[in-house]
């Protein structure tokens, strides 16, 4: 299902978060990557499963490569006077000193469904555990993502009904393959009413 947002005038798929992107240099930019983020007018969480789709697409001209950006995402609920609710916290899959690969039904806040790279999908214990994830010329990763802390003990109706909004956070942070160095490229939503 389509629906149009108007803040930055485009079609988007309902329950699907877009980040598109390319190199600033694509663009004559200062910093290192362009970003546009894409979000529905609201999310229903009665429908949606509580689940969302989460799509990078890279619109350069030449190909980038970014730390893998699960690690740096960040999903939060929030009141009707849009402040944080409090949730059982993980912390980043980067602090963690794990004697094992990553695990995208128990390391992160979410729980990694699915994850395709230019609509094919691609083993998800594969990809979570993949630290640098390759763009080519107009290429795109998509990640369902399940909203693991709406489980169990904080899925009791007083926690659904003070959570009105979906805000979510990140970092593109591009690798350079020549000096191994990194730039920040911070990008979030506005916050996503929520319907249940």
């Amino acid at each position: 299902m389509l629906s149009f947002n108007q803040n930055n005038m485009q079609f988007i798929v309902k329950d699907t978060v877009e980040i598109r992107f390319q190199k600033s240099n694509d663009i004559g930019s200062q910093s290192s990557l362009s970003i546009t983020t894409v979000s529905p007018e609201s999310l229903d969480l009665s429908t949606s499963e509580e689940k969302i789709i989460f799509i990078l697409k890279f619109e350069g001209k030449k190909g980038v490569s970014i730390y893998n950006p699960l690690y740096y995402l960040k999903v939060e609920f929030l009141d009707k006077d849009k402040k944080p609710l409090p949730v059982k916290q993980k912390p980043s899959v980067l602090l963690l000193n794990l004697n094992r690969p990553v695990d995208p039904e128990e390391d992160f806040i979410f729980k990694v469904k699915e994850v395709r790279q230019n609509g094919t999908s691609i083993e998800v214990p594969v990809s979570v555990n993949e630290p640098i994830v390759n763009f080519e010329s107009n290429s795109s990763y998509s990640y369902t993502l399940e909203l693991d802390f709406m489980s169990g003990e904080l899925k009791d109706l007083p926690f659904k009904e003070r959570a009105s909004y979906l805000f979510i956070s990140g970092n593109l942070v591009d690798y350079k393959q020549k000096d191994k160095t990194k730039s920040s490229n911070p990008f979030n939503t506005n916050p996503i009413p929520l319907k249940h």
